[in-house]
This record gives C-alpha cells, sequence and structure tokens, in this order.
C-alpha cells in the first residue's frame, strides 16, 4: 500500500491539469494564423477580378478602335468612284481656268471655246460635286469672267485671276476634306 504522500501525488498526477490563459499577443498570433490563408485566397480573388475587369476593358476599347478603323476603311472605298469623279472634274475644271487666264491675242477663237466649255462643265458636272464653298467660289468666277468678256479691261482681268485662285483653293479644300473626313458633299 502506498503512502499518503504518493497517493496524493498519484492523485495529482491524475487531475487535469489547469491550462494557462494564452496572452493577447498570443491570441492574436494564433488568429492572424487562421485568418491568412482565407486572406490570402480572397486578396487573390479580387485581384483576378480588377485584372479580368481591366482586361476585358482593354479588348473591348481595342476592338471598337479596330471597328472604327475597319469602318473607315470601307467608307473610303465606297466614297472613292465619287471622290475620283470629283477629281477629274475638278482637275479639267483647273485646266480650263489656266487656259482661259493664259492666252495670246491672236487664240482669241481657242479662248471662245474654253470659255463655252467652261460654261459646260459649270452648269453640268460641277454641280454633281461641288459644296457649298467650291459653288460660291464657282458663282464669283463665272461673274468675274463674265465682266470680262463684255468689258475685258485690266481691272475686269485681275477680277479673274483672283476669283480664279479663289476658286482652285476652294477646290483643293474640298478634296481634301473629302479624303480626310470621309464625307461627300455634305461639308458645311
Amino acid at each position: 500500500m502506498a503512502t499518503l504522500k504518493e497517493e496524493y501525488e498519484q492523485r495529482k498526477s491524475l487531475r487535469p491539469v489547469e491550462q494557462q490563459q494564452p496572452s493577447t499577443r498570443e491570441r492574436t498570433l494564433r488568429l492572424f494564423e487562421r485568418l491568412l490563408p482565407i486572406l490570402i485566397a480572397v486578396a487573390g480573388g479580387i485581384w483576378a477580378v480588377v485584372l479580368f475587369t481591366n482586361n476585358r476593358t482593354e479588348v473591348a476599347a481595342r476592338q471598337v478602335s479596330e471597328q472604327a478603323a475597319y469602318s473607315r476603311a470601307r467608307l473610303v472605298e465606297a466614297q472613292k468612284p465619287f471622290i475620283d469623279h470629283q477629281f477629274a472634274i475638278y482637275k479639267d475644271l483647273t485646266r480650263l481656268l489656266g487656259e482661259l487666264l493664259v492666252f495670246r491675242e491672236g487664240d482669241r477663237p481657242k479662248w471662245d471655246k474654253n470659255y463655252d466649255e467652261y460654261w459646260r462643265v459649270h452648269i453640268g458636272p460641277m454641280h454633281f460635286v461641288e459644296d457649298a464653298t467650291v459653288r460660291e467660289a464657282n458663282l464669283k468666277f463665272g461673274e468675274a469672267l463674265e465682266s470680262y468678256r463684255q468689258v475685258g479691261n485690266a481691272d475686269t482681268y485681275r477680277k479673274v485671276r483672283e476669283t480664279s485662285e479663289a476658286l482652285i483653293i476652294a477646290m483643293k479644300n474640298d478634296l481634301k476634306a473629302s479624303w480626310t473626313t470621309g464625307e461627300l458633299g455634305t461639308k458645311k
């Protein structure tokens, strides 16, 4: 049989040991140990969503840009025949202007032929391709040319030269605007 002291030691060893309360720091560390994997997963998920959204936005913007370029190319392709026709008429009119302005005394029949040709182009094909600015410049040139034909002095000749330059500049700007904006005769 065991002595009292031994018995006491046996009972003491069988009794549950009281656990010490962990400190606040230890409890906080244990909490972070448990939450860290969850926080990492959540942060990774949020990061993936942000990257996906940004990527989709960039892809959508790139698609819009490509579609606009494709549409622009198709528009220019569709307008090319008109712009080529417009260029041919403007080129022919520019040639006529040059021939009307530069002539010699003995070239009166040729000048009269070019005069009649100008009016054919002015009344016919020009109406199909000109915009408002070219139309106005063309009307002013026609008035100046008619005045020169009737009066034929240096002042009326100077007016013909000035209005012809204005008409050529208006045609050049109209062609440039047609190619750069893709508009056909709708410029303001």
